[in-house]
C-alpha cells in the first residue's frame, strides 16, 4: 500500500469514527481541512472534497430520477445510502457552510446543465456517471488522485 493510500484510509477512518461518535465539527470550529498544515495535502483535500460534494448531488439526482420513473424502492434505497455515506464525509471534512455552499452550487450547475429537465439527465449520467462511481467503489484512490496531482503541481 502506498503512503498515499495509508494517509487515505487514516482519513476514512477518522471519518467513519467522528460520524459514528457524532463529534463532526462546529462550524465555528476549524475543519479537517483547515486544520491540515501541510499545503499538499490541504489542496489534495479541499479537491477531494469538492468532488465528492460533487457526486454527492449528482447520486441525489439521479436518486430523485430513478424515483420519478418509479423504478423499485430498492434502487432508490441504494443510491439513499451512497447518498448518505457521500454527504457524512464531506462534512466531516469540510465546514458545514463550506459544504452547502459547493452542494448548492453543484445543484445549480447539474441543473442547469440538464436544462432543468429529468428528461435530460442522460447529460450527467454521461459527465459524472463513470467518475462518480470510481469516487463511491476507490474512495483511496480518488484521494491519492488528488494528492499526486497536487504534489506534482507543487514542485
Amino acid at each position: 500500500m502506498s503512503a498515499t493510500a495509508i494517509v487515505a484510509a487514516a482519513i476514512l477512518a477518522l471519518t467513519h469514527v467522528s460520524v459514528l461518535a457524532g463529534t463532526a465539527h462546529a462550524s465555528e470550529e476549524k475543519s479537517m481541512i483547515e486544520r491540515e498544515a501541510d499545503p499538499v495535502k490541504r489542496r489534495a483535500l479541499n479537491n477531494w472534497h469538492h468532488e465528492m460534494v460533487q457526486c454527492w448531488v449528482y447520486y441525489n439526482i439521479a436518486q430523485e430520477g430513478l424515483r420519478r420513473t418509479g423504478k423499485k424502492e430498492t434502487a432508490v434505497a441504494e443510491l439513499q445510502a451512497v447518498v448518505d455515506e457521500l454527504s457524512s464525509r464531506a462534512y466531516v471534512l469540510h465546514r458545514p457552510e463550506t459544504t452547502l455552499a459547493r452542494m448548492d452550487l453543484a445543484t445549480t450547475a447539474m441543473a442547469r446543465e440538464m436544462h432543468n429537465d429529468y428528461v435530460n439527465i442522460s447529460i450527467l449520467l454521461s459527465k459524472y456517471g463513470k467518475l462518480c462511481k470510481l469516487v463511491v467503489e476507490d474512495t483511496y484512490g480518488r484521494f491519492g488522485y488528488w494528492y499526486d496531482k497536487a504534489y506534482s503541481e507543487a514542485q
